[in-house]
């Protein structure tokens, strides 16, 4: 009973399948839209209006589809979406395994530990409020901008937390405010809220008294502040093996990262809505009341079973080549670019283009569309033809107005296309690379030692010295210009001093209008000095 479904069940399996399989998430006019585009090519009816699926088909379509849910896309920058590949995650796995065993400590997780450090704002974030359905405006009286604190946190495999590291902005410390922080809390002032060279060689001095006797393992990201000659003195003095994680991989390759400060600010926020509660004047969280707040959150985040948790997810113990499924590379695959053969992709790309190519050439067929002309742009090799022709099928614009009007003329067209064709998504992102860069240390993951250092200053050496010898055996150099300096010498006095002086037309020498018994008012046309007189 009920009106006849627009879609056919096979042609609904084949929507979830490609909308739920995709590198890059459908939004849900996109999908609407292509539904429209869908019945439009291949001649279904459909009582669709305002150029894509209604409603109340999508809202059915859910409702018969469980597996698709909505869901909340975090948003991911290109060097994350990039780094976080099979061949970088690999990379990583083989030489912490590597270190591990050489270090013995594989099956000791006591000795494996991560380090990161975290911002907090001394305020509340923003929040969900009630209010009346018909209020525009709902403010919370509070400061906008809130001072910052870096907090340095430390946890091992075996679920040990290192006491925290605060961080505050300033050149004196009070002694109170570490009245209420957890017991063994280092407090540091530095001129940036942010950790720098200094401020890591001290946090290493505060690990010293808190990690377990013998060699350990510090895995931690590739911040700048990390990487220095000092520091690794240091560490190598106590037996600490510092280990650098690969560049743009943290957020699924660091426990610390990934567990502790995801809960941290869902912990903050409750807090601080308690402690404005208690104090309703006070509108922002003072340096003297952050330890009592902090001291809570501290302890709902870092527990061991979280911490031992994520050490698990992240397969570092226990060791773990297949911690993270196909799903999580899916965002690098879009920047997958193969050499040998032309992917799946490309191929119904240069499909659908030779289509066009027909139709267009076709005795009475339609004009060339904006669509027809971003995939020829795709095919022809520009750098920006894939996103541009991503984001312009399903851009309102007049080109999508042509194509609504071009399908419709050709609606009895024996091609059919399907919804992977629809919901088409670019293999590769190409870049135009101007020059080469030598890439970082932490490029890909690496064992830090002095020993790089060495190496790089050597290499510095070296082409300081190649500069040089070049400079000095080229031939088409050109000599360097002698700056002259500037003379203020008259012959008759022989002294060289900064006064007015007059051009002698005879001689063409310069002298002292003081010598001759001149001014700036004598006027003289032709000035002859003594010698001609």
């Amino acid at each position: 009973m009920g009106r006849k479904p627009i879609l056919t069940k096979e042609q609904e399996l084949e929507l979830s399948r490609s909308s739920s399989r995709r590198r890059l998430p459908a939004y849900f006019r996109v999908l609407r839209r292509c539904v429209y585009r869908y019945t439009k090519i291949n001649n279904i009816p459909n009582p669709f209006r305002e150029e894509m699926a209604g409603r109340y088909w999508f809202n059915r379509f859910m409702q018969i589809n469980p597996q698709i849910r909505p869901r909340k896309a975090q948003n991911l920058n290109s060097a994350r979406a990039q780094k976080l590949n099979k061949f970088i995650v690999n990379d990583h796995f083989t030489k912490l395994e590597e270190i591990m065993r050489a270090m013995n400590i594989i099956d000791k997780p006591e000795r494996i530990y991560n380090i990161d450090e975290k911002g907090c704002r001394l305020c509340l974030h923003q929040q969900k409020v009630l209010a009346r359905k018909d209020a525009r405006r709902v403010h919370l009286v509070a400061n906008e901008h809130g001072q910052n604190v870096s907090i340095v946190a430390c946890g091992n495999a075996i679920g040990t937390a290192i006491p925290p590291m605060i961080l505050f902005k300033g050149k004196r410390i009070k002694p109170e405010w570490g009245d209420s922080m957890p017991p063994g809390t280092s407090l540091l002032m530095t001129e940036k809220v942010s950790m720098t060279h200094t401020s890591f060689s001290r946090w290493i001095e505060h690990f010293l008294k808190c990690k377990v006797p013998g060699p350990c393992l510090v895995i931690f990201d590739g911040a700048k502040c990390h990487l220095d000659y000092s520091i690794l003195e240091t560490a190598e003095r106590f037996n600490i093996t510092l280990y650098c994680l690969p560049s743009n991989t943290t957020h699924e390759l660091q426990p610390m990262d990934k567990s502790v400060f995801r809960a941290y600010e869902y912990y903050w926020d409750d807090q601080v809505v308690k402690y404005f509660s208690k104090y309703p004047d006070e509108r922002s969280v003072s340096k003297m009341r952050f330890g009592g707040i902090f001291s809570t959150v501290w302890d709902k985040t870092m527990t061991p079973s979280n911490i031992k948790a994520r050490f698990r997810a992240t397969g570092i113990y226990f060791f773990n080549r297949e911690a993270f499924p196909e799903v999580e590379f899916a965002p690098s695959s879009i920047t997958n670019q193969d050499q040998g053969q032309e992917s799946g992709q490309q191929q119904r790309n240069n499909v659908m283009s030779s289509t066009s190519r027909e139709e267009v050439s076709s005795p009475g067929g339609p004009s060339t569309s904006g669509l027809q002309k971003k995939r020829r742009d795709t095919n022809s090799g520009d750098s920006s033809s894939d996103s541009d022709y991503y984001f312009s099928l399903h851009d309102e614009s007049s080109d999508d107005l042509n194509y609504e009007e071009e399908t419709a003329q050709d609606a009895t067209s024996d091609h059919n296309i399907s919804f992977i064709d629809m919901l088409i998504t670019p293999d590769k992102a190409v870049t135009n690379v101007k020059r080469l860069r030598k890439p970082a240390i932490n490029s890909r993951a690496q064992v830090i030692t002095i020993d790089l250092f060495r190496r790089k200053d050597k290499n510095k050496t070296t082409s300081k010295a190649n500069i040089n010898r070049r400079a000095a055996t080229s031939k088409t150099a050109t000599p360097k210009t002698k700056i002259m300096k500037e003379s203020w010498f008259c012959k008759l006095c022989r002294e060289d001093r900064p006064v007015d002086m007059r051009l002698c037309s005879k001689c063409l020498d310069y002298v002292h209008e003081e010598c001759v018994g001149l001014t700036k008012k004598d006027k003289i046309p032709m000035f002859l000095c003594p010698d001609f007189e």
